[in-house]
């Protein structure tokens, strides 16, 4: 399986006054700097939970297994997708050994959109299809505004912000990264449970 951003958010969840104002900074110098730590922030908890705070688009290609014939084929499975909320599936397609591609119609799999999102194909899959990245979705995920992210999100975004500011030296055997537990305890309710 592969997980691949196409399309990233317009806007970071987080504005730079307001990460200023958190850190009680009135100098304009550090800007920059703040701004792409805000950035790595965001993409560090994001990935800590598989979520994503603003709408971005993805592809995610699912193994398939292997097809010996029309009898062996794999179908009607449930693809639970790795980054939520989910907004949309934009496309389903298939993806031949030879490369070319064909669109699974949406009568042939049913959608389920929200804090887990779901494919679950109706129909075998096509004969001839590749083992690895037979099945390729694109979808979107996120909210679609910032106004729509819980402020427990925000929050953290803003608390990683900090702790990567105020700690930009490099790893020594005295300071070691980790998230602080305060940042932990805001993600836990957007974590998924594997049961």
């Amino acid at each position: 399986m592969s997980l691949s951003l196409i399309s990233p958010s317009a806007q970071e969840p987080v504005l730079l006054d307001d990460l200023k104002q958190h850190l009680r900074l009135s100098s304009n110098d550090d800007d920059i700097a703040l701004s792409g730590l805000a950035i790595a922030a965001r993409h560090a908890l994001e990935a800590r939970v598989g979520f994503a705070f603003l709408a971005q688009q993805w592809r995610f290609q699912v193994e398939t297994g292997k097809q010996q014939n029309a009898s062996d084929q794999k179908g009607y499975r449930d693809i639970i997708l790795p980054v939520t909320p989910v907004l949309s599936i934009d496309a389903v397609e298939a993806v031949y050994k030879d490369g070319q591609r064909e669109i699974i119609f949406q009568d042939d799999y049913e959608v389920m959109t929200g804090s887990v999102g779901r494919v679950k194909l109706l129909a075998p899959l096509p004969l001839g299809i590749k083992h690895f990245g037979g099945i390729e979705i694109t979808f979107t995920a996120g909210h679609h505004s910032v106004e729509d992210i819980p402020a427990e999100l925000r929050h953290a975004i803003r608390l990683l912000t900090a702790h990567f500011y105020e700690n930009r030296e490099s790893a020594s055997e005295e300071r070691v990264f980790s998230i602080p537990r305060s940042i932990d305890a805001l993600l836990a309710p957007y974590r998924r449970l594997s049961l």
